[in-house]
């Protein structure tokens, strides 16, 4: 997650005074299936790849056995995909799955978690200004946590890590 530090003016009803915060850095980004244009992304500069693949299981775009690869180059996301009738740039319906098995959290489980989740420190202690998603095992251990500019960004990238 990239920061920067910058000049700040701050006033009050006397006074005003120069200085130094950290802002949260973002940029544009391409997002291509198969060099066909996808969309723009606007997101913070880390996990690219994760947030595209993530992008398109969660749009509906692809399956997760559809994807063979993923390049970065400057500013474009590819994904590279196996050609299959199920793929649909145009963007397809998300369907229910009828394989999920049901999943049952114990309580301690549930409060492991929550407890985690109130001392997660990083970014958005420095800056206030980024979202973050977790992905946690079956008894809450942290498997990954990314901090994004972007909520959506943020869980895309959760779930491109997943895949």
């Amino acid at each position: 997650m990239a920061i920067k530090k910058v000049i700040t003016f701050n006033w009050n009803e006397n006074t005003s005074k120069i200085a130094e915060d950290f802002v949260c850095i973002e940029e544009n980004y391409e997002l291509y299936i198969n060099n066909k244009f996808i969309s723009n992304l606007t997101a913070s500069p880390n996990n690219l790849k994760e947030l595209g693949v993530g992008y398109v299981i969660s749009e509906g775009y692809l399956e997760p056995d559809d994807i063979e690869d993923v390049h970065i180059r400057d500013t474009k996301i590819t994904i590279i995909a196996e050609k299959s009738n199920k793929m649909n740039l145009n963007k397809m319906n998300l369907k229910e799955k009828n394989d999920i098995n049901n999943i049952n959290l114990p309580l301690k489980t549930i409060f492991k978690i929550m407890e985690y989740m109130s001392n997660i420190t990083g970014i958005w202690k420095i800056t206030g200004g980024t979202h973050w998603a977790c992905l946690f095992d079956l008894n809450g251990n942290e498997i990954i946590n990314i901090e994004d500019i972007g909520r959506h960004n943020a869980v895309d990238k959760v779930i491109g890590y997943a895949i």
